[in-house]
């Protein structure tokens, strides 16, 4: 699949970019119009920035999702941001967030994934094609940068 006219979107965050990846989480999280109509944060956003994930039994926690939020159908929405080239890591990393959110908070209800990166490796294109629920957003840090769905 490939990206048209209707998918870009035009954003200016601010000249050059994010200096670090809690900036682009920040931006995207007051900013999730820009990848869905509909989409808001889950839970209190100004509490915490990020959404820990402590699983009942385990004495440490099984990690952190940048952003938890839920759509207009009320299905879960992970989205992971990486202010860098994301190779296929990553989306393992969103498949492992999704897979908890689903057995441990979701009820049953959907679960979906979201990858907001600078820009995507190849690898993670390909890799993406075989996952359709987590479609890839690329977003590439300059003054005028669009923010492209690729996938």
């Amino acid at each position: 699949m490939r990206w048209d006219d209707e998918d870009v979107i035009t954003v200016r965050p601010y000249k050059g970019g994010f200096r670090k990846e809690k900036e682009m989480r920040l931006w995207v999280a007051e900013n999730l119009e820009l990848l869905e109509d509909g989409l808001h944060i889950h839970g209190d956003w100004e509490a915490m920035p990020e959404f820990p994930l402590h699983l009942e039994g385990e004495k440490q926690r099984s990690g952190c999702i940048d952003i938890l939020a839920v759509d207009r159908k009320g299905d879960f929405v992970v989205i992971e941001c990486k202010n860098a080239r994301a190779g296929t890591i990553v989306l393992g990393q969103v498949l492992g967030y999704m897979a908890l959110v689903c057995e441990h908070y979701a009820a049953g209800g959907r679960v979906r994934g979201m990858l907001v990166v600078q820009s995507a490796a190849p690898a993670l294109l390909s890799a993406i094609r075989f996952v359709p629920q987590v479609p890839i957003m690329v977003f590439e840090c300059r003054e005028r940068g669009p923010m492209k769905r690729l996938l």
